[in-house]
């Protein structure tokens, strides 16, 4: 099936509301299967997050986000390593109601991992 994504042009001016935009947007083409796009969109949120610093939570919630969307797509390797990455950052910042739904999701993408269950980890995002 060959669906064609359209891809979203409007112009996302810099201001403080761009790393939502972006997330949104990535977010929004996942769920629609449009992987390339979400792919693109939430790696731009992480750049937008990573200009707020580590002491930012959306740091954590863009690392988290582009982690779970490589792990359905079954690129491990690099969902366990931004997953590693959020958790960190997260045990420094997150109150821990946040840091332990990080974590379950973290846990999820690893027996995702180990059982080659991509559905499940679609779930997470």
């Amino acid at each position: 099936m060959n669906m064609r994504c359209p891809e979203d042009r409007r112009a996302i001016t810099i201001n403080p509301k761009q790393w939502e935009a972006l997330r949104k947007l990535g977010k929004r083409a996942f769920q629609t299967q449009c992987f390339i796009e979400a792919e693109k969109h939430l790696s731009l949120a992480l750049k937008e997050a990573e200009k707020f610093g580590d002491k930012d939570e959306r740091l954590v919630t863009s690392l988290s986000d582009l982690a779970v969307f490589y792990a359905a797509q079954g690129n491990y390797s690099s969902a366990v390593d931004l997953m590693d990455r959020a958790v960190t950052i997260g045990k420094r910042i997150l109150a821990r109601r946040d840091l332990d739904a990080l974590i379950k999701k973290s846990q999820g993408i690893s027996q995702a991992q180990t059982s080659g269950n991509t559905p499940e980890a679609l779930r997470l995002l």
